[in-house]
């Protein structure tokens, strides 16, 4: 495999991971994760722990909300990531 393919492969597996990263987030909220995590915030643990900005999370935690009353569907696809 070539420095480029190897590049591409690790480009769409840091996708695929960040995408779960971003569906577990909610789930962290709603248990109170963060604070067991000494985060007052969500937002500080996503920042701490995933690199995660204020408005990714406001996007995350939005769409998890409007989603929340409707058949299972993956978050990070309603994100359109």
């Amino acid at each position: 495999m070539d420095l480029h393919q190897r590049f591409v492969q690790l480009g769409i597996q840091r996708k695929n991971l960040t995408r779960q990263l971003q569906a577990l987030l909610p789930e962290i909220f709603k248990q109170e994760i963060f604070k067991k995590h000494g985060c007052m915030t969500i937002y500080e643990y996503a920042w701490k722990f995933a690199g995660f900005s204020k408005n990714l999370v406001e996007k995350i935690m939005r769409t998890s909300k409007h989603l929340k009353n409707k058949p299972t569907y993956p978050i990070a696809r309603a994100l359109n990531f």
